[in-house]
């Protein structure tokens, strides 16, 4: 059987994945969907996204 390596846009900073995001929540799909856009626009010189969340 062949496995799929699913696809990772080119601004993404590997080194931080895989996310902790809680499965089901959306924000791992949020941020991907950024990030393809990113992408898309080739505007990864010109970009800087910061996300921080806190849980209690």
């Amino acid at each position: 059987m062949q496995m799929i390596t699913p696809a990772v846009p080119k601004s993404w900073y590997l080194p931080s994945k895989p996310h902790k995001f809680c499965p089901g929540c959306g924000h791992g799909i949020v941020l991907k969907t950024f990030g393809d856009v990113i992408d898309e626009l080739e505007i990864q010189d010109q970009t800087i996204f910061g996300l921080s969340l806190i849980h209690i």
